[in-house]
């Protein structure tokens, strides 16, 4: 089971990777010059910080949004191992794509292909990772998998090194050229496994086993028949057939009250990362401009060794104590969240780089352990047949996330940048706290 969580995870590192790279390729305060058009793509391609917001925000999610929606779908019913891996392959050609890019409009187009592939992770990864790991472990396997995104973070920080030396062109394809390699691991490796989600196999379960297996052996001839049915449906039909289910299996996860709220507190938690994910950098290029270098190494830290060791530590107080109170899952977001508030405004009011720093790690410490607890959450809170779906209207909240960089831009126009991500980064997390809180209100104690 951990061998499938390590293969996973290594494929949402390499996902988190290229898709914060662009971040970390870019400058807007140098002279155009070869060297300069050789590290930064927006010298070479000619684009502005206009331009440069669509890629890092709605240039990406757009059509991922959208596509998670069918991610999730096809996750419930498809192999999950093949679609992982197809995904890696697929957004591993758009990063070489992207390397290969002769304009702006290049460049978007292989960012939105990529958010593409990208949708196909997430919802079979959870998938996987519950098919396969025990429920007492599975808010532990998740924190594992989501851990991804601070690894995956701090090799695009990095990477900023990387630039030096190929250029970002050579970067973009180094990073698809490994990723590559990647999914073909994944391809030879990854196996589904639809037997026993989120259960421990004893031999007391032997006869439920063989309950289940003829259970799924008349799905099955219901499966069957129900493919025969659509294959004989014209055109517009059969795609009206699955839409239909699609919808359907939406609305049976939005129906619960406590998904709805979970769903809600998930949405201001996005925001709260993403408006610190994208102007985080601009903000220390402003406020300590002869520390840049330092910021590269040392944010590649916070986000590894602080993103990671908070993403674990969430998931495995969330295990130890949910057998007791399964309301404890959701009590971690909500103490992780609302810890955050001081730590974040001590970093951006802070006087000098290294206390700024230092806060910053504080604040990833309390904040990233909400991850695991909260999918682990959600996936008790929906029917085994919609987990998938669920997992996509989740990925699909990092749309309504991207709203929070736009107005951090926005606010700046009368307000200084520190000031502004005081102010709204805070709020986000003071709200989520509180409704992931109320969220856990909606679950019954005991075991």
């Amino acid at each position: 089971a951990w061998f499938v969580v390590g293969l996973l995870l290594l494929l949402n590192v390499h996902n988190q990777w290229v898709r914060a790279l662009v971040y970390y390729l870019v400058s807007f305060q140098v002279d155009v010059t070869a060297e300069a058009s050789r590290l930064y793509m927006n010298v070479d391609l000619g684009f502005n910080q206009e331009q440069y917001g669509i890629l890092a925000s709605f240039g990406f999610t757009a059509l991922y949004t959208l596509c998670s929606l069918v991610a999730g779908r096809a996750a419930d019913g498809n192999n999950r191992a093949v679609i992982a891996s197809t995904a890696a392959a697929g957004w591993s050609i758009t990063t070489l794509a992207q390397g290969l890019a002769g304009s702006f409009n290049g460049v978007l187009e292989s960012r939105a292909l990529t958010g593409v592939a990208q949708a196909f992770l997430t919802p079979p990864a959870y998938g996987l990772i519950a098919s396969y790991v025990p429920e007492s472990r599975l808010a532990t396997a998740n924190a594992v998998y989501s851990s991804g995104i601070y690894v995956g973070g701090a090799l695009a920080s990095l990477s900023i090194l990387l630039d030096n030396q190929l250029g970002w062109r050579g970067t973009s394809l180094a990073a698809g050229g490994f990723g590559l390699g990647v999914s073909l691991l994944s391809f030879l490796a990854l196996r589904e496994n639809r037997q026993g989600i989120g259960k421990e196999e004893t031999a007391e379960d032997e006869a439920e086993a063989m309950v289940l297996l003829q259970k799924e052996e008349a799905v099955a001839v219901e499966v069957e028949v129900a493919t025969v049915h659509e294959e004989v449906l014209e055109g517009g039909a059969a795609m009206s057939f699955q839409v239909r289910g699609a919808v359907k299996a939406m609305k049976k996860v939005v129906e619960s009250p406590f998904v709805r709220v979970l769903f809600a507190a998930s949405a201001l938690r996005f925001c709260a990362g993403y408006g610190i994910g994208v102007w985080k950098a601009p903000f220390y290029r402003q406020a300590f401009p002869s520390f840049q270098n330092e910021f590269s190494v040392a944010n590649a830290f916070v986000i590894s060794a602080g993103g990671v060791l908070s993403s674990i530590l969430g998931g495995l107080i969330a295990d130890k104590y949910a057998p007791t109170d399964p309301k404890v899952r959701l009590w971690v977001p909500a103490a992780g969240s609302l810890l955050a508030v001081p730590f974040w405004i001590g970093a951006v009011k802070a006087d000098s780089f290294e206390a700024s720093i230092g806060l910053l790690f504080g604040e990833y410490i309390v904040a990233e352990c909400w991850f695991g607890p909260a999918l682990a959450s959600l996936y008790k809170g929906v029917p085994k047949e919609v987990q998938g779906t669920a997992q996509g209207l989740f990925t699909v909240l990092t749309a309504f996330g991207n709203v929070m960089p736009v107005l951090i831009g926005s606010l700046q126009k009368e307000n200084s940048l520190p000031d502004v991500l005081a102010v709204t980064v805070s709020g986000a997390y003071i709200l989520s706290g509180l409704l992931f809180f109320y969220a856990s209100t909606f679950i019954e104690a005991g075991p």
